[in-house]
Formats: structure tokens, sequence, C-alpha cells
């Protein structure tokens, strides 16, 4: 991986006329640097199984975080399932293929039925041999979480929690949350609407979702710097980066704060007279509904790191492609539905988690003539599906006006985000109100990527929001 942050100045965004969808490499954000990183030799390291297709994609590398859909389109028509020579995962790159194994039974989400996921050193699977690090904790809060979130669950657990989380996005608890949040982010821009420039990332799209978990869980705000530390921690155990020590220190640092939020959850449990998210959890656990004190707050984590941390690439994306491309943001901004459309373009076009959904086989299994092995990682490349030429035609284009039906952005079927309704309205009153009161802003310096997150994360957005 590389240790320096990624910084393109935004011509690099440009495409040729300024209003044309049409962007100069299959409408990547950014023209390609051949040099800047190598990519691994297919022969450094060998397959696990010998007999598999072997290709390789560097996902840690600089190309695949900048432009990543030349070599996704390549491998969807050449080798669209392969076992990676760089970890010995599968990739899978057509949206066909990743459609049905999300349905796949014998495919998990569950990370502890990994055969790599040790920490340490020590194996953390359900059958982890001693000294692993459950069996040293069972108790500890983070392997609480691990085991008790809505993505470990099947079957009719998975389907309980999946009914409460669904039931705090309801229409109430989202028109309260919208009206609130307006109110916020009005608040926000108002005062900065005499200023010439600002960081979007920094001061923006990196503090407002927070400020929206905050309320959905009704918090104090003295409260809310434990969720963007409580998702960071949790994500670095799931994504393949970061040193062993850097992972355990997370795991350390994820139960001291954990702990802290389990406090105040506890606190909450003497009180519970609202309507917020975090009181309907605890008035369904009160009740003697069939859900846990452990899977109550693995669930609100969950939702932290959802709507507090990926909600800020989300946002970032869709605003950064608006302004890149004023014909098509004026189609966007003529209408409330129009808008919502635009966000799921954006969320097909540029798909922001670089390194795929991961699933993990629970038991062996073949697919189109792969034989998937018990414990073998499966990432499904959500990137890659939304430049899919058999499912969109001229994938390339970003067109705000395009049928959504088969955009796959939010998951599928059992496994579709029960916060996407959350998630496209935070999106959609930030660019909205931005827009209302900065009509002209445009980009106006470098953009830096940060390397060292899972997903395509700016660390700077630079506008200039006067003419």
């Amino acid at each position: 991986m590389t240790t320096d942050n990624t910084t393109r100045h935004p011509d690099d965004f440009r495409t040729r006329h300024p209003d044309d969808v049409h962007a100069r490499h299959s409408d990547d954000f950014h023209a390609r640097h051949p040099g800047d990183v190598q990519a691994r030799h297919p022969g450094d390291v060998q397959a696990r199984h010998p007999g598999d297709v072997q290709a390789g994609i560097d996902l840690s590398s600089n190309e695949h975080l900048e432009c990543p859909h030349g070599r996704l389109q390549e491998l969807r028509e050449t080798t669209p399932i392969f076992r990676n020579d760089q970890d010995g995962a599968w990739i899978v790159t057509r949206q066909a293929d990743i459609v049905a194994l999300l349905m796949e039974a014998r495919l998990t989400p569950d990370i502890r039925h990994s055969a790599d996921w040790h920490l340490g050193g020590a194996d953390c699977s359900p059958e982890g041999a001693g000294g692993s690090l459950e069996n040293a904790a069972p108790d500890s809060l983070f392997m609480q979480f691990v085991a008790n979130n809505v993505f470990a669950k099947t079957g009719r657990e998975h389907h309980q929690l999946r009914k409460f989380a669904s039931q705090g996005f309801s229409r109430r608890v989202l028109s309260k949350i919208e009206s609130r949040l307006t109110v916020i982010v009005d608040t926000e821009f108002q005062a900065i609407k005499d200023r010439e420039e600002i960081d979007f990332s920094t001061e923006i799209s990196q503090v407002l979702p927070t400020v929206v978990i905050g309320t959905l869980l009704n918090l104090p705000q003295e409260q809310w710097d434990l969720f963007t530390q409580l998702s960071a921690d949790i994500l670095i155990n799931y994504v393949p980066m970061g040193s062993i020590e850097e992972k355990l220190a997370a795991v350390e640092r994820y139960n001291r704060n954990a702990a802290e939020f389990k406090a105040i959850v506890d606190q909450r449990r003497g009180a519970i007279d609202d309507d917020d998210f975090l009181s309907l959890l605890l008035r369904a656990e009160a009740e003697g509904e069939k859900i846990t004190t452990e899977e109550a707050l693995s669930l609100i984590i969950s939702l932290v790191m959802g709507a507090a941390d990926t909600i800020t690439d989300f946002v970032n994306q869709a605003l950064l492609m608006l302004l890149l491309h004023p014909q098509q943001r004026a189609l966007a901004l003529a209408s409330e539905a129009g808008l919502d459309n635009a966000i799921m373009e954006t969320a097909r076009h540029h798909y922001f988690v670089r390194y795929g959904h991961n699933r993990y086989a629970v038991q062996d299994f073949d697919y189109k003539g792969h034989r998937i092995r018990k414990g073998d990682a499966v990432r499904l490349m959500f990137d890659s599906a939304g430049r899919d030429a058999d499912v969109y035609e001229r994938p390339d284009n970003f067109d705000v006006v395009r049928d959504q039906k088969h955009n796959i952005a939010f998951g599928y079927g059992r496994h579709f985000c029960p916060g996407a309704a959350l998630a496209k309205m935070q999106t959609r009153i930030i660019i909205k109100r931005f827009f209302h009161y900065f009509p002209d802003a445009t980009v106006s310096g470098s953009l830096s990527y940060d390397v060292f997150k899972n997903t395509r994360r700016y660390q700077n957005i630079p506008i200039r929001l006067q003419p």
C-alpha cells in the first residue's frame, strides 16, 4: 500500500467540454498515471488451490483507488470470476454474478467464517483454536459486535434485526430527522455564505452525518465523538489493510470506547420516552421482544458505521459529480425525484467502496466451474457492477435521468441496506441546500484521497463558493 496521499488537480476531473458527460477514461474521475504504482506480478502469489483460474488486481494500489474502471472492464470481459493473486480471495466483477452470490446461502457476511481472519496470528474463526482473540476474551465488546451484528446473523435472527432496523427508519422517524437536518444544514451554510472558499470534505461532509446520527439516537453532542472512532476501529478489522499491530490496537480502543457507549445506552434504559432509534430498540428489549442487549448495541454501532462514515463518501461523490457536470446538475435539481435519481446514478457510476463487499464460504460449493472452498473470501465488486455493459447502456456515461431499476448500490433482496432511505435523504438535503446557497460554486483546487480508508475518501474538496 502506498503511504502518501494521492493528489490531483480538479482539471483532471474535467471532460473535454464542460457539459459533456463523457470523461477521458471511461468517465473515471482521474487519468491514469502508469508509473505511480507497480502492480504485483501474476507470479508473486500462488493460487491457494492448483487449477484455479488465476488473475490479479491490486486493490490497495493508487490505480485502483483513482481510476479502477479500465482494469475492471478488462476483468469483466476476460475473467469475471477469479482467485486474486494478491491475497487469494475470489474477485467477482459482473453484476449478474454479484446478485446471484448475494443470495447464495452457502456464503455469509460473517467474517468469523473467513479462513484468513487472524488478529496477531490468532485464529478468530468460530472454530478457532486455543489462543485466539475470541477464546482469550469471548465476552469482549469487540467480539460481541462481531458475533451479534446484523451481518453475522442468518435466517430468522437476521430477519428480526432487519425488522427492528426498518422500524427505526420509519416515515415518522425520518420525517423528524429531515426537519431537524434541514435546519442544521441551513445553519451551517448560512455561517459560510459570505466566504469565498471552503473545504467541503472536512467542513461539511465529515461533520453533518455525525450530527444526523446524534439526532437519530437522541444523544448529547459531547457524546458524538465516539461514533467516528467506533466505526473506524471496526472497519480496520474487516478490510485487507493495516498491520496486525494496527488491528490489535483498534480492537483494544474499540473495547474502551464501546464500554463508554454501552454505559450511555444503559443510562437511557431508565428514560425511554421518545421515538428516536435508540428508544425504539430499548423499548423493544424491555417489552420482551426477541432482541438481546448485545444485538441492540451491535445494531446501533452498525447504524453508526453506515450513516456516520460511509455517508461522507456518498455526499462527496454526489456533490463532486454535479459540480463537474453543469447540464446534468440542472436536470437533477429540477425536482426532488430528479435529485434522488441523480444520487443513485452517482452511486452506480462511481461507487466508493474500493475493496468490494466480502462474503465467506461456510462450506465447499461449485459456482460456474469454480470450486469455492469453506473459508474462502469472495469479494463482490460493486464498483465493477455499476459499469457492467450487460446491464447498463453506455455504462461509462454519467446520466442523471437513467432508469435505476437495476442499480444494486444499496444491495439486493434480503441484503438491501435498511438505512438506504436515510442515506438518500441526508444526501438529498445537503446537496439541494448547498446549491440553493451556492449556485455558482466550482471546484477550486487539488483533491487528495485518504489512502488508508476502505473507501475512495477525499481528504479535501476545495470549493470556490462565489463566482
